[in-house]
C-alpha cells in the first residue's frame, strides 16, 4: 500500500486470494485518500478498491448470484475500512486491536502478525518491538507482545481477553511452533479467532460521576470520543503484580464461583431454551439479585454494555432480546430502529466465541465456548473482568486460561468485597 505523497509505506494486501500480507506487508494507511493497494505487479487507487468493495457486497447479498468467488472478501475489506476510518478520524487504534484486525489474515510466516502491522502502530509500541526473525521464534515474538502491553498499561491484563482457549491450534502445522506449545495466556495471532474481549472502557460521559482521564495505548491521546472510565471493576481497585516467567504467568486471584452448566453452539435453539428453561425454574423466577430472571438472561447475553451505531461500547445497561431482535423495520419506529441496530451490535459482540452458561448458586454468565462444569470463574488482580481458568495437575497453583467471562452481579468488585468481610481469599495462580 503506497500513497502518492509519501505519507505510507510499501506493502501489500491480497482480500480475494489470500486475504493476507506478506513480510512488513501492512503498509500505514494516511490521512488522504491518494492510496494505493499493491498485490504482486497489480496496483488500485483506494477509490477504486473501495468501489470495488461496494459491488462486492452487493453481489454477496443477491440471492439470485453466485457468489462463491467472492467467500472471504467481506471480513478483509471490512477491517481494511475499519483502520481507514479511525485513521482518517484520527481515532486512536491499541496495538492489541491493530492485531486482532489482521489476525484472520494468511501469512507466510507467523511473526509477520506481529511484525507486518508495525507500520500502523503508536510510535512508542515500534520504539520497543523491533523484528528480529533471526534468532526469535513465534512464541518469544508473540510473547514479546505480552511484555510489551504490560509495560505499556501499568501491567494491565488486558492482552488476556485476546486468548482463548479452542484445544488443538490448526494453523501452526508448519510454522516452528508445535501444537499446543504456545501457553494459554499468550494470544496466538497465527489462530484465525473471530473473538471481541469484553469492553473495558466506556465515555465517561456515560456515568458523570466517575470522571476520570484514561488515555487509551497512545501517549497524549485520549478516546476520540471523550475521556474513557472502566466499564467494569471486577477486582476492584487492585493492582496487577504479574509477572512473566518463561512460559508461565504469575499472578494473584479469587476464585468467585465454578462452572455448573453451558449451553452451546451445537445445541439446537430449541435445547438451548430449553436449557435456559431449566435455569430460570431453579431459580423460581428470581436472580440471586433480587431481578426478574428474564431480564437477567437479556442483560447477561449482552454482556451489559450498550453498543452505539458503529458498534462501540457507549453506556451500560444494555440487554438482547430475541423478539425485538426478530421485527421487522417497517414494524418499527425510527427510534425503535436505532436501539435494535445497537442491540444486535452488543448481541453479535458478546456471542463471538462465548454461549450462556449458569454458575453454581445461580449465576448466570457468558463463558467460552470451551468452559465446561467444574472450570473456575476467577477475578484477577488487576484485571478488570473475569476470567475462566482450568486447574492443571492434582492441586498446586497452575492453571490454563479459557478465557475471558461475564458474570452478571459479579463485575463491579464484589470479589474484592468478600476478601475484605473474609469470605474469600487471595490466592497465587500460575498460568501456563
Amino acid at each position: 500500500m503506497v500513497d502518492d505523497d509519501d505519507l505510507g509505506f510499501s506493502g501489500g494486501n491480497n482480500t480475494r486470494e489470500a486475504h493476507g500480507f506478506v513480510r512488513g506487508g501492512v503498509g500505514m494507511l494516511p490521512y488522504k485518500s491518494k492510496v494505493n493497494f499493491l498485490c504482486g505487479n497489480q496496483a488500485a487507487p483506494w477509490p477504486h478498491f473501495e468501489a470495488t468493495g461496494l459491488v462486492a457486497t452487493a453481489v454477496i447479498i443477491s440471492s439470485s448470484l453466485d457468489t462463491t468467488f467472492l467467500r472471504g472478501v467481506a471480513v478483509p475489506m471490512e477491517r481494511l475500512y475499519k483502520v481507514r476510518k479511525a485513521r482518517s478520524l484520527h481515532i486512536p487504534i491499541t496495538y492489541l486491536e491493530l492485531l486482532q484486525m489482521f489476525r484472520q489474515t494468511e501469512c507466510s510466516d507467523p511473526r509477520d502478525k506481529v511484525y507486518a502491522p508495525l507500520c500502523l502502530a503508536p510510535q512508542d509500541i515500534g520504539a520497543l518491538t523491533k523484528p528480529d526473525y533471526a534468532r526469535k521464534s513465534t512464541m518469544e515474538v508473540y510473547r514479546d507482545v505480552v511484555h510489551v502491553c504490560l509495560k505499556q498499561s501499568s501491567n494491565s491484563l488486558d492482552f488476556l481477553g485476546y486468548a482463548m482457549w479452542i484445544g488443538n491450534p490448526t494453523s501452526l502445522v508448519n510454522s516452528d511452533v508445535a501444537p499446543l506449545s504456545i501457553p494459554s495466556w499468550i494470544p496466538n495471532w497465527h489462530e484465525p479467532l473471530d473473538i471481541e474481549p469484553i469492553p473495558k472502557t466506556i465515555p465517561a460521559k456515560s456515568e458523570p460521576e466517575r470522571r476520570e482521564i484514561h488515555l487509551i495505548d497512545r501517549p497524549g491521546f485520549p478516546s476520540y470520543d471523550g475521556d474513557q472510565i472502566q466499564a467494569f471493576r471486577a477486582s476492584g481497585d487492585s493492582q496487577s503484580h504479574a509477572r512473566i516467567e518463561d512460559t508461565s504467568l504469575h499472578l494473584r486471584g479469587i476464585c468467585c464461583k465454578v462452572v455448573e452448566d453451558i449451553g452451546s453452539g451445537a445445541l439446537t435453539y430449541e435445547e438451548n431454551l430449553a436449557k435456559e428453561t431449566r435455569w430460570r425454574l431453579a431459580s423460581n423466577g428470581k436472580y440471586v439479585t433480587g431481578e426478574p430472571f428474564r431480564d437477567t438472561v437479556q442483560r447477561t447475553q449482552a454482556m451489559d454494555p450498550l453498543c452505539d451505531g458503529l458498534g462501540r461500547p457507549s453506556e451500560r445497561g444494555g440487554f438482547s432480546s430475541v423478539e425485538f431482535l426478530r421485527k421487522k423495520k417497517e414494524e418499527l419506529t425510527e427510534q425503535e430502529y436505532q436501539w435494535q441496530i445497537k442491540m444486535g451490535h452488543a448481541k453479535r459482540k458478546a456471542h463471538l466465541g462465548r454461549t450462556l452458561g449458569r454458575c453454581e448458586g445461580g449465576w448466570m454468565a457468558m463463558l467460552p465456548q470451551r468452559s465446561k462444569a467444574g472450570d473456575g470463574v476467577w477475578a484477577l488482580l488487576g484485571g478488570k473482568v473475569l476470567y475462566v481458568l482450568r486447574r492443571e495437575g492434582d492441586g498446586g497453583h497452575l492453571y490454563r486460561l479459557i478465557g475471558e467471562t461475564y458474570v452478571h452481579g459479579l463485575m463491579d468488585g464484589e470479589a474484592m468485597r468478600r476478601v475484605a468481610v473474609g469470605e474469600a481469599k487471595v490466592e497465587d495462580v500460575i498460568l501456563i
